[in-house]
């Protein structure tokens, strides 16, 4: 069996699902929508409070460690986000607020 969890959406979803036939079995995060009209289904996602807090309680616990490429002050935005687009960040480019 054949399955796609995507994570881009859009037309890259709908060329991937294309390429892999009739009895591909597909989920998406980006895109629940388009999946659904592929015969897919989408991720619901909640984001609350609550959610982030688990979150928060699983990286500060060390379940969860979350790969952090590079850190930015909040005056340098546009430099992250350049290196985002870039498509060159190999982990999560985080900004400081404080």
């Amino acid at each position: 069996m054949t399955a796609i969890v995507d994570l881009v959406g859009g037309d890259v979803l709908a060329r991937a699902a294309a390429a892999c036939g009739p009895d591909v079995r597909l989920i998406s995060v980006a895109d629940p929508a388009r999946a659904s009209d592929l015969g897919g289904s989408g991720v619901d996602r909640r984001r609350t409070t609550e959610v982030f807090a688990r979150i928060a309680a699983l990286v500060e616990s060390g379940v969860l460690d979350p790969r952090i490429e590079h850190t930015f002050p909040l005056d340098e935005a546009g430099r992250a986000l350049a290196l985002v687009e870039g498509g060159h960040a190999r982990g999560k480019v985080v900004l400081k607020v404080r």
